[in-house]
């Protein structure tokens, strides 16, 4: 019996280890989310904080100041459910502090301190640097394919494509299968569009005044790499 009593107390204390809470915080990993013309992200993941009175404060400065300036604080996350009713989506957050600096300047360098406590114990500053992204321009060098809308009455380009389906995939067909082609264009490539007149209906019968004269402009479409998020 007094070995059952050893086992069964030793299986208590066991079980009791194990749910205790771990409210003291560990840094886990920053993440640096893909920059805003204005904006920059941050998400950092960590271990324990279980009551969730963990902070972390944050100043940013342009690179070669010295005077640091408030951001407001990140977000803390922990289990947060993002859940969509037809089952498109259903995203439970991690274990971590979330949040963005706003109103930068566009295409500037910054350095951006984080600075993470918890009365618990547990704290880890991260000094990092990241740089907003500069406006966006046509890109050069690449091919550029032009299209125009099937009643286009003016002069054409020499190859041009009549849908703008037809110009981004080499498959140009309809149906189930539009999207299925293997992409033409390449990062760096230009889809110019003709505009095509709109046309005002009301129960599919054209209205007084129906049409609008195109505008005069063409809308470049630009093909860029796709931005991944990094860690510093």
């Amino acid at each position: 019996m007094k070995i059952i009593a050893l086992s069964l107390l030793a299986c208590l204390l066991c079980v009791t280890a194990q749910a205790a809470p771990m409210n003291k915080v560990a840094a886990g990993e920053l993440v640096i989310d893909p920059p805003t013309l204005i904006n920059l992200g941050f998400e950092w993941v960590i271990q324990g904080d279980d009551n969730r009175n963990a902070e972390v404060t944050v100043s940013y400065r342009k690179s070669g100041d010295k005077a640091w300036k408030s951001a407001m604080p990140l977000l803390r996350l922990s289990g947060e459910r993002i859940y969509q009713s037809e089952g498109v989506f259903n995203v439970k957050t991690p274990n971590m502090f979330a949040g963005s600096i706003l109103d930068l300047e566009e295409n500037t360098a910054y350095d951006i301190k984080l600075s993470l406590s918890d009365p618990d114990g547990g704290a880890a500053v991260k000094i990092v640097s990241a740089r907003t992204r500069a406006e966006p321009v046509p890109a050069t060098g690449g091919h550029v394919y032009h299209v125009y809308p099937r009643d286009w009455k003016g002069a054409r380009e020499t190859g041009a494509f009549n849908d703008l389906m037809c110009a981004y995939n080499w498959y140009c067909g309809g149906g189930d299968t539009v999207t299925g082609g293997r992409p033409r264009v390449k990062p760096g490539d230009i889809i110019l569009s003709m505009p095509a007149p709109i046309a005002i209906t009301r129960n599919s019968t054209p209205a007084t005044a129906a049409s609008i004269p195109p505008p005069r402009w063409k809308a470049p479409i630009t093909c860029s790499p796709t931005a991944r998020r990094k860690s510093p």
